[in-house]
């Protein structure tokens, strides 16, 4: 009790000492149970946290452990409405990421903030959409090819802004994400966590989208999902996400018996920490 007392002491009254705000919110982040995020919905700490990110905007470690704690927060549907009702908090959020495009734990730790409120929140979707997130997550994604952490969180965000959203689907392929998740593919064939929320990414954009799966053929995003197949034959979690998204990218006559599989991937993509 006394540590969660000084965690929205600091957070709430002391933002003119940023070391203060910075271990009050790391603190924050890793207390993230049922019980502390609802009494942080209650006594306005998704107020004092834009404020933070508002009054620290150059402050890189500030803004990424903001963002990890944000994330961390938004695990319920109650929550994410919470944040979705907090003006201004979503594009804090963009902001800090194109502040701090050189900051490679802005980036990934922003994605995931980004990834979970969006998941099965419809509003945090079209915010994110419409401040032009998906542009800012192709930057970071040309930027860090090579960072691993950068990949599968960005990848997570991508997922859960494509679900059901033509409206994000469409801006993907603008943006040239689908041929970035291909190249990630390639640049990570090592690591299965990457494969895995790739394939994620490649099944929310093409599933009921004819011209998002026609491009995901004509980049040859299939050929890296059979790779990553072949390569990751004992992960089950690699396999399921990739013949998930196989299913999306190729249907085939017995697709229709495999959409049950597929909601309830969708379903599962909620409870899911990249």
């Amino acid at each position: 009790m006394l540590l969660n007392a000084f965690i929205f002491v600091a957070i709430h009254h002391l933002l003119d000492e940023p070391v203060l705000v910075r271990w009050a919110v790391l603190a924050l982040s890793n207390l993230c149970d049922e019980h502390t995020v609802l009494t942080i919905a209650s006594k306005g700490t998704l107020d004092a946290l834009k404020q933070s990110l508002r009054t620290y905007n150059k402050n890189h470690k500030i803004v990424s452990v903001v963002c990890v704690a944000l994330g961390n927060i938004a695990h319920s549907d109650h929550l994410r409405s919470a944040i979705s009702s907090n003006t201004g908090l979503i594009q804090h959020v963009i902001n800090a990421m194109n502040q701090h495009m050189s900051k490679s734990e802005v980036q990934h730790r922003c994605s995931y903030a980004v990834g979970k409120i969006a998941s099965g929140n419809n509003d945090n979707k079209h915010k994110f959409i419409v401040h032009g997130v998906l542009r800012t997550l192709a930057f970071a994604m040309h930027a860090y090819p090579n960072n691993e952490d950068i990949a599968r969180r960005i990848t997570f965000a991508i997922a859960n802004l494509a679900y059901n959203n033509e409206l994000a689907q469409r801006q993907i392929l603008r943006a040239g994400l689908l041929q970035l998740i291909v190249a990630s593919m390639h640049s990570h064939a090592e690591s299965g966590t990457v494969q895995q929320y790739c394939c994620r990414a490649l099944n929310a954009i093409v599933y009921g989208n004819e011209d998002a799966r026609t491009a995901a053929l004509q980049h040859n995003a299939l050929a890296a999902v059979t790779e990553a197949l072949a390569h990751f034959q004992g992960d089950s979690n690699v396999q399921a996400s990739c013949n998930v998204a196989m299913d999306s990218i190729f249907p085939t006559t017995s697709h229709h018996l495999h959409r049950g599989r597929t909601v309830l991937y969708e379903k599962a993509e909620k409870n899911t920490n990249p």
